[in-house]
């Protein structure tokens, strides 16, 4: 797991933690009106982060399949690519993010269909660096959503080609 994929688990766990110390410090406060509903508002807040926290890690775990990043050539850049895996539930994905090597944030710059092998091997869409500012993408055009494609991001130009799909 990247760093830039890891704000979100942060981000409920310091929910689950600060519910738990609004509900131990609410047992010192004297009158009985602030008393309970910070105590209330602590221990709800606690249960539903930690309650999140665990859907959120169990959905992650069985859902999504990361490759290694591919790295710009200049070291600067990181291109991270995952799949979500639906199953049942639909068509699988892709999307790509960029980030600077050293920043926790990353940009996703390419969504749309895509699927990779429980063996490792990508299908699509397929990423390279043409040189230290441009990002290729290569992707079967599914028309699952906008991308940004042929925009600038953080000093890098994305360029997508669309490869039109096989018939098998």
């Amino acid at each position: 797991m990247d760093i830039s994929e890891v704000w979100p688990f942060a981000t409920l766990a310091a929910l689950a933690v600060m519910g738990w110390i609004a509900f131990r410090a609410g047992r010192r406060l004297r009158s009985r009106w602030l008393r309970v509903p910070v105590r209330i508002a602590g221990s709800v807040s606690s249960v539903a982060g930690l309650c999140l926290l665990v859907f959120l890690s169990v959905l992650d775990l069985n859902c999504t399949v990361r490759t290694p990043a591919v790295p710009s050539p200049d070291g600067m850049h990181v291109a991270l690519r995952s799949y979500a895996e639906q199953g049942a539930l639909g068509a699988d994905y892709a999307s790509i993010s960029l980030r600077r090597t050293w920043y926790p944030r990353a940009d996703e710059v390419f969504f749309g269909a895509g699927w990779v092998d429980r063996s490792g091997k990508n299908h699509d869409p397929a990423v390279r660096w043409l040189d230290s500012s441009h990002l290729e993408i290569r992707h079967i055009d599914a028309g699952v959503r906008e991308n940004r494609c042929g925009q600038r991001v953080d000093g890098v130009e994305i360029v997508c080609v669309k490869v039109p799909p096989t018939s098998s």
